[in-house]
């Protein structure tokens, strides 16, 4: 997976809203850029930006490891249910081989 890809709203976006004001518009932009900004890093299209504020690392950090985990479960469960449906293991590189 790479680029940008639609997340589900994650329970951090509210913690990214409190601490920007504006009008709605700005707050849903700030908050689209945000979302961009956490999949690039963790898809790796993005280093981690350096002019962030504490605050705002540790949050995007969050978001990067959410994204990253949730990105983890599923190869792992991908995995088993080709092994349970196919009778195959992965073998090392990704590629699945018979049993």
């Amino acid at each position: 997976m790479s680029g940008y890809e639609p997340d589900s709203t994650s329970p951090n976006d509210d913690d990214a809203n409190d601490h920007f004001t504006g009008t709605p518009e700005q707050i849903a932009s700030f908050s689209q850029r945000y979302q961009r900004m956490a999949e690039m890093v963790a898809t790796g299209d993005l280093p981690l930006p350096q002019h962030l504020t504490d605050e705002q690392l540790a949050m995007l950090v969050r978001e990067v490891q959410q994204r990253r985990r949730r990105r983890l479960v599923q190869f792992i469960a991908r995995a088993i249910a080709t092994h349970i449906v196919h009778g195959r293991e992965p073998r090392q590189g990704g590629q699945a081989h018979d049993a």
